[in-house]
């Protein structure tokens, strides 16, 4: 960084680092989720001739805003703000293909259509990555990038879900693609950055981060740069820009905070120290700085820190008394110090705060084995494994299977414990402080420096959503997908009118799959697949609709031809 950079306080930093027990997550850009639906009845529009498609009156093609609120939480992004007025994407589109389709224009009627249909999926997709369902998430947003292979927008928050799956390859290939596409926009070199950090690719992270912090020189793009130079083992860069960020956004106790993070993480032990005491000059009672500095302390040397450790974690519960991560702290270096009555009252206490943390379950265990209190140790074991089937994880709760292994063997019970011991071989062991409400209390080496400063997925992550959160993703979808059914729908009759045939079968066939009862798809789909000779296509749909439509001779002669092809394949077959 050849010139001095001024920061500028373009974000509200919260007095908290993150909510105890939970790492920082990177949001999602998200779009309002304001939802169109199509109105107006569906008239078939006929020839003389038997192709004739069920396709939304275009005269009255006219969107009805239905506003969805999706209450903002820490564990997953809005659905934003969503827009009311004349404004809002969908309806511009919606409206534009109308007009188009009015004026005979039908190419121009079906970019507005795939317009349409692409914000659509990019706004039920930020609502699947919200909650933790990536991979429908992905799908989503692929569909909605082949429809708009130009949206910047959409093939960022693409490779931001694609990062949150640690779909790392695809994430860089499509960041790279948006700074191929605009060197100068600073989001997608920041995003490029972020990729190639977890991709542990630091160097090529250093030119990213250098280019979008010249642009855009917040906090976010700041930090993450710090952090670089300090894995490059470029100390001096690292505190020159942690100067400069303190010289434009303000000398406040949580940039120290941040600062002494990047230190500790990166192994720079009394750099570290020296800012979280910074964090603590500033304000006495700012959150999380006791608790990091005794992490700093645990983390160049474990056992030898406990004596420094133990005092902050102490006053970090002073401050904020329900602080899991330290309560969990104090009970694992009790349990490690042979102070199981300490270790029972600290965990017991952390197992309270957060019921379902598998790892306090496991050390809590290890204190009732160490008790000789062989039931309950038994007891706390077995629900901890089954909390991880529920849950989906159960790759990397070992310790519990081996620990219970153990006591079935003493109990006697050797069938049962031989199987208890081949699940615990095949799977992780997380005891140490790189687990439970203190994942960020990991040991340099113990993971990739990527992986320290990332939360914990599991590879089930809507498992982990809150009821309320998947309830309104499901009202969102029922809601919008009527309008995207019917776009799909219309993009297939105006396939069909130009008599491509094969394409409007591809059309129909993405309606069906979100809304198969739409009125005429599956004559549609019937019709299209019989004059693009995709007998097996055309059989089903036909079927269906000529059972409730026996006057219509042209699709019920269509059906008699399809079977009577099929009837002669497998003869020739």
């Amino acid at each position: 960084m050849a010139e001095r950079i001024k920061f500028i306080a373009v974000v509200s930093l919260t007095e908290n680092l993150f909510p105890p027990g939970r790492a920082p997550q990177q949001s999602l850009v998200i779009h309002d989720y304001t939802i169109l639906k199509l109105s107006g009845s569906n008239d078939q529009l006929r020839s003389n001739h038997t192709l004739s498609l069920h396709m939304s009156s275009l005269s009255t093609f006219t969107m009805r805003l239905v506003i969805l609120f999706w209450l903002a939480s820490t564990a997953a992004p809005s659905f934003g703000v969503p827009q009311t007025d004349s404004s809002d994407p969908l309806k511009l589109h919606s409206d534009a293909a109308g007009r188009y389709q009015n004026a005979g224009d039908l190419e121009h009627a079906a970019a507005e259509y795939k317009a349409f249909l692409s914000e659509a999926l990019h706004r039920v997709a930020n609502g699947e990555a919200g909650v933790g369902l990536f991979e429908p998430a992905m799908a989503l947003l692929d569909e909605g990038l082949k429809l708009t292979p130009a949206s910047k927008d959409l093939r960022l928050d693409y490779a931001r879900v694609a990062l949150d799956a640690e779909k790392l390859a695809r994430a860089k290939e499509l960041a790279a693609e948006a700074v191929r596409s605009d060197p100068r926009d600073a989001q997608a070199r920041y995003l490029l950055g972020r990729v190639l950090f977890h991709l542990q690719d630091y160097k090529g992270a250093r030119e990213q981060l250098e280019a979008a912090v010249a642009a855009n020189p917040d906090f976010n793009t700041g930090y993450l740069l710090g952090r670089v130079y300090l894995v490059l083992h470029q100390e001096k860069q690292a505190r020159t820009l942690f100067d400069e960020m303190i010289a434009g956004l303000g000398d406040t106790s949580l940039l120290h905070i941040y600062f002494g993070r990047a230190y500790s993480l990166l192994d720079y032990p009394e750099q570290a120290v020296e800012e979280f005491h910074k964090a603590m000059a500033k304000d006495g009672h700012a959150m999380d700085a006791h608790y990091y500095l005794a992490l700093a302390y645990l983390r160049h040397d474990e056992s030898a820190g406990y004596a420094k450790a133990v005092p902050e974690f102490q006053a970090e519960l002073k401050i904020n008394p329900n602080d899991v991560r330290s309560r969990y702290m104090l009970g694992y270096i009790a349990l490690k110090q042979n102070r199981y009555g300490e270790a029972e009252t600290e965990l017991s206490q952390a197992a309270a705060l957060q019921s379902q943390d598998l790892n306090t379950l496991v050390n809590l265990a290890e204190v009732y084995i160490a008790l000789d209190r062989s039931a309950e140790a038994e007891a706390m074991l077995r629900k901890e494994i089954s909390l991880a089937q529920s849950a989906g994880d159960q790759r990397r709760n070992g310790r519990a299977h081996y620990l219970l292994g153990r006591m079935l063997v003493k109990a006697g019970k050797r069938e049962e414990a031989k199987q208890e011991m081949a699940i615990a071989a095949q799977q992780d062991d997380t005891r140490g402080m790189s687990s439970g409400p203190a994942a960020e209390a990991r040991v340099i080496g113990s993971s990739s420096l990527a992986q320290q400063e990332t939360p914990d997925r599991s590879e089930h992550p809507a498992a982990h959503a809150a009821p309320e959160e998947l309830q309104k993703l499901e009202q969102f979808k029922a809601q919008v997908t009527p309008a995207i059914a019917e776009a799909y729908n219309n993009l297939g009759a105006l396939a069909a009118g130009n008599r491509s045939f094969p394409e409007a079968v591809g059309w129909f066939e993405k309606a069906s799959s979100w809304n198969p009862q739409l009125e005429g798809l599956d004559r549609n789909l019937g019709m299209a697949a019989f004059y693009a000779r995709e007998w097996n296509k055309a059989e089903k749909p036909l079927q269906r609709y000529v059972v409730s439509h026996a006057d219509d001779t042209a699709a019920q002669t269509a059906l008699e031809e399809t079977l009577k092809r099929l009837r002669l394949r497998q003869r020739t077959d």
